[in-house]
């Protein structure tokens, strides 16, 4: 989701503020995925990582609602996401799925777009993202750590 929509984040976010489609995403209608990319810094002194979202200077009507729904701060809350991620890059090789697949799996019969959601827990197609929560995050930071193609 890029927008995340409990009641709690809709309803006390939003709260009184009026939208309109002059001023803000339609989270469903306005198609802007390929507007921007989360990525992410890594402290390793820390062990901690925060989420960004690049480019940094969005478009206005994208980084209004991403202020007014506080997105960075929502995706930063639930960074275990992505630090998942970077350490399942640590773990296994750059061709996981492959491994997967051939070594592990053996005889059972799955797509790869089937292992793909299974193992990540995201779609890999754009128009799918919309039915796991944190879908765009993590393709995004699975292009990043090359554990999969980036999207041309």
């Amino acid at each position: 989701n890029l927008i995340p929509c409990c009641s709690l984040c809709n309803t006390v976010l939003k709260g009184i503020k009026q939208f309109s489609m002059d001023t803000h995403l339609h989270p469903y209608l306005n198609k802007v995925i390929t507007d921007f990319n989360f990525n992410y810094d890594y402290s390793v002194e820390e062990d901690e990582l925060e989420v960004l979202i690049e480019p940094k200077k969005l478009p206005i009507r994208i980084k209004r609602s991403f202020d007014d729904f506080k997105i960075k701060d929502i995706y930063n809350a639930h960074r275990s996401e992505v630090k998942d991620l970077v350490n399942l890059k640590k773990a296994f090789s750059d061709n996981y799925l492959s491994i997967l697949s051939s070594q592990v799996l053996g005889e059972v019969e799955i797509s790869q777009k089937e292992m793909y959601r299974m193992v990540f827990g995201t779609y890999y197609e754009d128009e799918k993202l919309h039915f796991r929560p944190f879908s765009k995050l993590k393709r995004d930071i699975l292009q990043e750590l090359n554990i999969i193609d980036k999207k041309k």
